[in-house]
């Protein structure tokens, strides 16, 4: 969208917020900070756009950073984040007898390449589920014309699909139609290799209006591009499968050569029992999270792994009944066991080498700030979070008399992020670099004692290697998630759910003590702006944010849920002028209260209908939208108003 039309909308939405808005003046329930940027009780002062900016301790209003976090690489995320659809899965390939692992143990899939190197005896090879959909939305969305095209002596078809909707291009390419609308394509499709002889080199999968863009090398779909440009900085964790890949080593890492960057062991050993199999590489390149960097222009927050030097490989810990939670109890035990010597171990600075080289062939700006942190929430036990938590618990048994306290999960995640800056640091010095990097903490909302005890994990290890901690401190920052809607605080206001206007009042005029309320967000916030000022480590804003309210329910005597709201009552809230306006009130009082903070959306498309923080579609149009277009907009005059 031209700047023009984004203040135009953000306008109207001011309007609209000015005019009918139950929150009224958006600080009603927060007053601002004493003595502007600088805490009325000493605490660190904020920072604008790097570490080191001068700007954040001015007294002047500043207007928020932007941040977006886009959703998983998936073939079914219609952010469709990659030109090339491939990139966005897994490793998929099977003849519906044998799966992957088979392949692999047979010689068929090459380890290096990820792609076949012959047709078993008798047998076609089906590659991934392409352009799926729970919704009429998602399945809309994968109409138009797609080029399938690869470098080897093959021959490919679309499966599902009528050859009326598909023919050959050139001897190494098809081009296809999906047309849902019109009941023409089915819900989704595979990639079926029909013949081979000899290895296939390279398999590529994109929109025909993007080849010009894909032959040009760009990575990013520029649709994709447009939306994250909007934002100031994009947090890659998601892309990167932060918390699935289990990296160890740079031998681990994802080549930019390499098909399927969505390729995880954690992912695997959760998934179905045909997807249980170590793969050779894991996740998203490192290069590639930079270039996003460089397409979009904006600021990278980067997710570096926290498992490099854990002594051994992932899959050597499987259990007979593939319980993940023993899996991961096992993994994150070995390494405790050693805990010194993984957090000292050369794999951290041969991955500092391996960082910075990315980055500088990238093209990533030097003079560009760019923020750092390692895995995802490591404190949250569920699903896919897990792993990493289980394995900084283990860690911090480990690290007890190496730092001398007893240093718990948090404490060995500070640790390890010190160990991280200090690799980083050094390669960045070996290859004659400069880059303004801020290492983020990022803590728990609703519990600031663990950013607490992460900055004195990292304090304790700085010193131990006879650091300086003050040295390092101002390279630091902590920030929380600005998720505001929590289904709890709703059931303990005794809110009614379908009243709509009573839930908008809830959260922008409720206590600070339901959780979500635009009160107890502020409140929150200054938590862990206390937590960051006891280690002279200043609160840079939020890594997460947008709606955590769900459609409410519980469960009734037989098994099922009893929803309080209808699916329609919810998306009318959630998309709204309410949910709009609730987003936009609240992040605009921790604008005001925190000049110069990074407000975050999480995230932007993902799959319509399914949680409350995406927004319907890259192009959307409702009032939630535009609450982050209105955001993007506020400047330091209309933030005295």
């Amino acid at each position: 969208m031209l700047r023009s039309l984004r203040v135009f909308a953000a306008a109207l939405f001011a309007v609209a917020v000015s005019a009918c808005g139950a929150g009224g003046d958006s600080t009603a329930a927060e007053p601002k900070i004493a003595n502007g940027a600088q805490a009325a009780d000493g605490e660190a002062p904020l920072v604008r756009t790097s570490a080191s900016s001068a700007a954040a301790e001015k007294a002047e209003p500043q207007p928020p950073l932007m941040q977006v976090g886009p959703w998983f690489p998936a073939t079914f995320n219609i952010e469709e984040p990659f030109i090339d659809l491939i990139h966005g899965g897994g490793i998929p390939w099977d003849t519906g007898n044998m799966g992957t692992k088979d392949l692999m143990a047979a010689g068929v899939i090459d380890p290096e390449t990820m792609l076949p190197t012959h047709l078993p005896d008798g047998a076609w090879l089906r590659g991934g589920i392409y352009f799926p959909g729970n919704s009429s939305e998602m399945r809309l969305h994968w109409d138009g014309e797609w080029v399938l095209e690869w470098e080897g002596d093959a021959d490919f078809m679309i499966e599902f699909l009528s050859r009326e909707m598909q023919w050959p291009e050139t001897k190494n390419s098809i081009v296809f139609t999906r047309d849902f609308k019109r009941g023409r394509t089915p819900d989704h499709s595979r990639l079926q290799l029909r013949r081979l002889n000899g290895p296939l080199k390279s398999l590529h999968l994109y929109r025909a209006e993007n080849e010009e863009a894909f032959k040009a090398g760009k990575i990013y779909n520029p649709k994709f591009i447009e939306a994250v440009s909007k934002y100031d900085i994009v947090r890659t964790m998601d892309l990167q499968s932060a918390n699935a890949a289990v990296i160890r080593s740079v031998d681990d890492l994802t080549p930019m050569s390499a098909p399927y960057w969505a390729a995880t062991d954690w992912g695997n050993a959760t998934g179905e029992p045909w997807a249980k199999f170590s793969n050779p590489m894991q996740g998203m390149p490192i290069e590639a999270a930079f270039r996003l960097g460089v397409e979009a222009d904006n600021q990278v927050w980067f997710q570096a792994p926290m498992t490099l030097g854990a002594p051994e490989p992932f899959f050597d810990f499987r259990p007979d009944d593939d319980r993940r939670d023993i899996w991961a109890h096992r993994f994150g035990e070995a390494a405790g066991n050693v805990a010194p010597q993984v957090i000292e171990s050369k794999a951290w600075d041969d991955y500092g080498d391996a960082f910075v080289a990315a980055l500088i062939a990238s093209g990533y700006p030097e003079d560009r700030p760019l923020y750092v942190s390692i895995a995802n929430e490591v404190w949250n036990w569920a699903g896919h979070y897990f792993l990493t938590t289980k394995y900084a618990e283990r860690m911090g048994e480990g690290l007890n008399d190496y730092l001398g306290f007893e240093v718990g999960s948090r404490g060995a995640y500070g640790a390890l992020i010190a160990r991280l800056k200090l690799a980083i640091d050094a390669a960045l010095a070996r290859a004659g670099r400069e880059q303004d990097i801020i290492y983020v903490i990022e803590g728990q909302a609703a519990y600031v004692q663990l950013t607490g005890a992460a900055l004195k994990g990292a304090k304790a290890y700085m010193e131990k290697k006879g650091e300086v901690w003050a040295d390092h401190a101002p390279e630091f920052g902590v920030s929380v998630a600005s998720y505001w809607g929590y289904n709890e605080g709703v059931e303990s206001s005794g809110v009614d759910p379908s009243n709509l206007a009573a839930l908008e009042d809830h959260f922008l005029n409720g206590s600070e003590r339901h959780l979500g309320t635009r009160a107890n967000v502020l409140k929150l916030f200054r938590g862990a702006q206390r937590e960051g000022a006891q280690y002279g480590v200043k609160l840079i804003g939020a890594y997460e944010g947008g709606p955590h309210f769900t459609r409410p329910w519980t469960r009734t005597p037989d098994g099922k849920r009893d929803y309080h709201m209808t699916e329609e009552e919810y998306r009318e809230f959630i998309w709204g002028e309410r949910g709009g306006r609730v987003n936009y009130e609240i992040n605009k009082a921790l604008a005001e209260a925190f000049p110069g903070i990074i407000l975050s959306n999480y995230a932007l498309a993902g799959t319509p209908g399914g949680q409350p923080w995406f927004e319907g579609t890259l192009e959307a149009e409702n009032p939630y939208a535009r609450s982050w277009e209105a955001l993007m907009e506020l400047d330091a005059e209309a933030m005295r108003d």
